[in-house]
């Protein structure tokens, strides 16, 4: 499953390790400049990298979650014949 992360940007499900609301991080005097740019509310960390997008990450989690209901719905309507 994909997860439409904002601005354009779409990850694979089975490649996240996490999502981060950096709401937080941004208050933190030790985080790099980087982590600080105006308008992302999260950070999707995935084994090809690390994103960035102005949904927060409770919308993520949201989305995904939303998607996999879908899932379920559409596999429950399915008829399996022998």
């Amino acid at each position: 499953m994909y997860l439409h992360i904002g601005s354009g940007v779409v990850v694979d499900t089975k490649k996240v390790i996490g999502v981060f609301n950096l709401k937080g991080l941004k208050e933190n005097l030790f985080c790099t400049e980087e982590f600080k740019r105006e308008g992302d509310f999260s950070c999707v960390l995935t084994d090809e990298g690390v994103f960035f997008s102005e949904l927060s990450s409770l919308t993520l989690q949201k989305r995904a979650e939303n998607a996999l209901r879908e899932i379920d719905k559409f596999c429950g309507k399915i008829v399996v014949r022998a």
